[in-house]
């Protein structure tokens, strides 16, 4: 999952800095990327460090879209939305503008055990569970998100498991290209690489018991076209982002005996589809 475009004209973020900001001439040094504090007026008086612009962009966006900004210290900031709430660095919570409700509320989640490929900061296994899983299972290549990933399962109340590892067509070290670490692009781009160890694919939908899988993982989801179709059907239902195009991950699915729809379209390559098991 990328994040959202979050630029805009400028008319809108100046209503919004008169709206939200107690001191709203502390728009224009942000907007010249010059680090500044601001501080949201409100019940609680919430001071933030910005330092750039793209930072306010996000809370600009944040706020728009219905988040509460709860607290923020150098490290984290923390958000709620109805009985959610999420923490994460300004870089980390782009993924809420994300429609996720959208992407992935194709099922019937109550009682299900929830593999989360691509776990991110958490919020795509924090949603699960509020859409009433039991358990979720998440498996993030980036190590430095887990204890991330760990919090927002605390605050949430949410039954989890973290695994610091990708996920391949094999076990072992892959190279992960990348162009920042801790955004939602590592693996899919970028001219820096890292290596990190992974774990098959295979391994993983035998070793757990799985009703529901979720990929998200900038590339990983094309290890499933190394899975045998009686591995891959012991998980009755999918739903996956795939970012290098539809068809061939089409075509796995149907020969092992799924009924597959098309979701959603990002671009010429990316995009959503589910797919369930025939009975």
């Amino acid at each position: 999952m990328r994040e959202s475009h979050i630029n805009a004209p400028l008319i809108g973020s100046l209503a919004f800095s008169f709206k939200h900001l107690q001191s709203p001439w502390r728009f224009f040094p942000v907007m010249m990327n010059i680090p500044t504090h601001i501080k949201l007026r409100g019940e609680k008086e919430i001071q933030i460090f910005l330092h750039h612009r793209q930072d306010f962009w996000r809370i600009r966006n944040l706020m728009n879209q219905g988040w509460k900004i709860l607290q923020a210290n150098k490290n984290l900031v923390y958000v709620k939305k109805g009985d959610l709430t999420i923490c994460g660095k300004f870089e980390h919570l782009g993924v809420l503008y994300e429609p996720l409700e959208k992407f992935y509320q194709v099922f019937d989640y109550k009682n299900k055990t929830v593999l989360d490929i691509g776990g991110y900061i958490g919020y795509s296994a924090v949603l699960f569970s509020k859409w009433g899983a039991k358990k979720i299972i998440i498996y993030e290549a980036q190590k430095n998100l887990a204890s991330l990933i760990r919090k927002n399962l605390h605050i949430n109340n949410v039954n989890g498991e973290v695994y610091e590892l990708a996920v391949s067509d094999k076990d072992g070290d892959i190279e992960l290209s990348y162009t920042e670490l801790g955004t939602t692009t590592v693996g899919l781009y970028g001219d820096k690489k890292c290596r990190v160890k992974s774990k098959s694919i295979s391994k993983i939908l035998v070793e757990h018991s799985i009703d529901i899988a979720k990929f998200d993982c900038e590339g990983c989801e094309y290890s499933l076209l190394s899975v045998p179709c009686d591995i891959l059907r012991r998980v009755p239902k999918y739903v996956i982002e795939y970012h290098r195009g539809f068809e061939p991950l089409k075509k796995k699915f149907e020969e092992c005996g799924y009924r597959v729809k098309h979701l959603w379209k990002l671009s010429s390559q990316v995009g959503g589809f589910k797919a369930e098991v025939k009975i």
